[in-house]
């Protein structure tokens, strides 16, 4: 149960980490154009 948790605790950061990283691309992006 807990290594069960710990697994989808990780795929969600890591997901966060995707979706933060393309907020700031975009917001990079959005203040060159």
């Amino acid at each position: 149960m807990l290594v069960e948790d710990h697994e989808v605790l990780a795929k969600l950061e890591e997901i966060e980490k995707k979706h933060n990283i393309r907020i700031l691309y975009a917001c990079d992006m959005g203040s060159k154009a």
